[in-house]
């Protein structure tokens, strides 16, 4: 759009006055002649100052159409600045995937210059086994205008393949209808790897944690078959005591309470084994009694 030049309407109008008054001071002489001259005349006049009162109004409105104008071009440059300085690649093709805009952005991720990726098709840039799935999304964006992190392989000249998210959106015109469509590429690689790395991580947790259990487990069955045989170790050892004492043999007398005295730490061992793997699965139960604190 560009503004009105009013100055040829200007000049025009100033001449037409100027000839007017020519005229009207022309026919003065003549009072006979001159009557109808004169109504004609006034009528010219009033026609003029019509006239510049449609000219004054007419430039009121080319200044607002410049001022519109201004705006708009400041508008379009900040878009353009905001599409050109995105983060992340941003496209604008035609229906068919046909590359019309690509920001800075779009060139670095597919390594290509500008001049070679306008007119481009999109599909060039996707692999070959997910060209069907994305000529088939592609076929149904006119209808249901958009799709949100879509997740494709995306292919640079001369580097390595790309997982990217794609969100595309059509754009449509006053009645409705698609007629172009948008396109924010993200590269999500690094995304993607940290994801897989953190799904690892939480496997291995999940498996110390079966470890621990089954750990826990373990030790609570074996503290549980110690247990029985060892009373009955320290039982049998108490009554050999007993009989060892009768014969007054010293030497098999400390033998015997040797073998008493390591029973009960074993035993005391295997209690606190047990004590800990109830602690450790929250069945541990307390049994409060008294005593004397002096």
């Amino acid at each position: 759009m560009e503004a009105f030049d009013n100055t040829l309407l200007s000049n025009y109008i100033q001449t037409v006055q100027q000839r007017t008054q020519a005229l009207y001071e022309n026919t003065r002489g003549s009072k006979q002649s001159s009557m109808l001259a004169e109504d004609c005349l006034e009528e010219l006049f009033s026609a003029l100052e019509e006239l510049s009162i449609a000219e004054e109004e007419l430039r009121q409105q080319n200044e607002m159409l410049i001022a519109a104008q201004s705006e708009i071009e400041a508008e379009r440059q900040r878009y353009q600045e905001l599409f050109e300085f995105a983060p992340d690649a941003y496209l604008i093709t035609d229906l068919y995937g046909i590359i019309r805009e690509a920001n800075r952005v779009a060139l670095q991720q597919f390594n290509i210059a500008h001049r070679h990726l306008i007119q481009k098709p999109l599909i060039s840039f996707i692999p070959e086994h997910q060209r069907q799935a994305f000529r088939s999304i592609l076929n149904q964006l006119p209808t249901i205008y958009r799709v949100q992190e879509w997740e494709v392989m995306v292919c640079g000249r001369k580097r390595e393949p790309f997982i990217a998210a794609i969100t595309v959106e059509a754009v449509l015109d006053q009645q409705g209808k698609a007629t172009a469509l948008r396109w924010l590429i993200r590269d999500i690689t690094n995304r993607k790897r940290t994801e897989a790395q953190l799904q690892d991580t939480q496997l291995q947790n999940l498996e110390l944690i079966e470890i621990d259990r089954l750990k826990d487990q373990f030790m609570a069955t074996i503290s549980h078959e110690l247990r029985t045989p060892m009373n009955a170790i320290l039982g049998f050892s108490r009554l050999i005591g007993d009989r060892v004492a009768l014969l007054g043999d010293g030497r098999l007398n400390q033998m015997v309470d040797h073998v008493v005295r390591n029973s009960h730490h074993l035993l005391a061992m295997i209690e606190e084994l047990l004590d800990f793997s109830k602690l450790k699965s929250r069945k541990l139960e307390l049994r409060p009694a008294g005593f004397d604190l002096v």
